[in-house]
């Protein structure tokens, strides 16, 4: 039914599973994780917090049944992204359901636009005519997905890598969540990991690392020439 009512987004939003579907058959179009210890479950309901005058402080993390010293990073993140906002968004975009399909596609679309800017380190960020709990919630997420950035990209050196990575998790785990039996029944949770599923697809689709070779093969043949018009040849 999402499907359905997004289909004309195609500029924003695709088939999560059909996407995911062509890469399984292809591996070379999926980009490279990052491997290693994580807590592997990390989610809200394992977090405990202190409020203090309206501060959040002393976090303690809980059920370390997941943890291991050779998990997929990024799947913490991801995790604790999605499992807050399909649980959020729903109290905030009342209505329709068609009405909130197309509110939760322009909140992932303005994560997408901020994330991107994230990358490319530029402060500004566009304007997002939303509730202001919504607002709020993008914050949330943006500061998880910085952190994100800074793990799984700076500390290693890799973050022309690092988005890739990180949608590809997104639509995996937007996917396969649909599964768990804490989301049976509930549509719009549903519907909400798949919207989000659908435009980190979206965003994978772009052939972002055959663009950049281009680009790297371009700078390589100017500079060639450079050096022989400086060499007179």
């Amino acid at each position: 039914e999402v499907l359905g009512l997004l289909a004309s987004q195609r500029s924003c939003f695709i088939d999560p599973v059909d996407y995911l579907g062509s890469v399984f058959k292809c591996p070379e179009f999926c980009p490279v994780l990052l491997w290693g210890c994580s807590h592997g479950d990390l989610h809200g309901r394992n977090i405990l917090v202190s409020i203090l005058d309206d501060d959040v402080n002393l976090p303690a993390l809980f059920d370390y049944e997941e943890m291991g010293l050779d998990n997929a990073v990024g799947w913490d993140f991801v995790k604790l992204e999605t499992e807050i906002k399909v649980r959020a968004l729903p109290s905030m975009f009342a209505g329709r359901e068609p009405e909130f399909f197309e509110k939760v596609l322009q909140f992932e679309r303005h994560l997408a636009d901020c994330t991107q800017m994230i990358h490319d380190q530029d402060d500004q960020r566009p304007v997002y005519d939303a509730p202001v709990e919504a607002q709020r919630l993008a914050v949330v997420i943006l500061t998880i997905r910085k952190q994100a950035r800074r793990h799984l990209g700076l500390q290693h050196q890799r973050d022309r890598q690092w988005l890739e990575e990180y949608y590809v998790l997104l639509a995996c785990y937007g996917v396969r969540c649909a599964c768990y039996p804490t989301y049976q029944g509930i549509r719009r949770q549903i519907a909400a990991a798949y919207i989000s599923a659908g435009v980190a697809a979206r965003h994978l689709s772009r052939p972002w690392r055959q663009l950049e070779a281009k680009i790297r093969e371009a700078k390589l043949l100017a500079k060639r020439v450079c050096q022989q018009l400086k060499h007179g040849d």
